[in-house]
C-alpha cells in the first residue's frame, strides 16, 4: 500500500483513542515510535480533535472531543470502512 498520509495516521490515532487504547498500545497499533506519536497527539489536541484527561491514579489519557467524533464518523461514513483504507484510483477503472 505504500506510505500512509498524515490524514490516515490522524484517523488511525483517533480510532485508537475512541477504542480507549492506552498510549503504549496506541503506538503499536498505528505503528509509530513514541516521539512521532506524541507529535501527532499534540497536533490533534491543538486542533480540538482530542483532549487530555487525568485519571485518579494520575495516568494521562486521551479522549475524542465532539469535533473529533464528528470528523471520525464522517470519514467512516464516506468510506464505509474503518481506517486504514486503501484508496483506489478511480481513473484506473475508466
Amino acid at each position: 500500500m505504500g506510505e500512509r498520509s498524515r490524514l490516515e495516521i490522524y484517523l488511525e490515532i483517533m480510532q485508537g483513542i475512541q477504542k480507549k487504547e492506552c498510549i503504549a498500545s496506541l503506538g503499536k497499533i498505528v505503528n509509530l515510535p513514541p516521539s512521532n506519536l506524541k507529535r501527532h497527539l499534540i497536533f490533534l489536541e491543538s486542533q480540538g480533535f482530542i483532549k487530555t484527561a487525568r485519571l485518579r491514579d494520575k495516568k494521562l489519557i486521551y479522549e475524542l472531543t465532539e469535533k473529533g467524533l464528528e470528523v471520525l464518523s464522517a470519514f467512516e461514513k464516506l468510506t464505509h470502512h474503518t481506517f486504514p483504507v486503501q484508496i483506489v484510483n478511480a481513473s484506473a477503472n475508466s
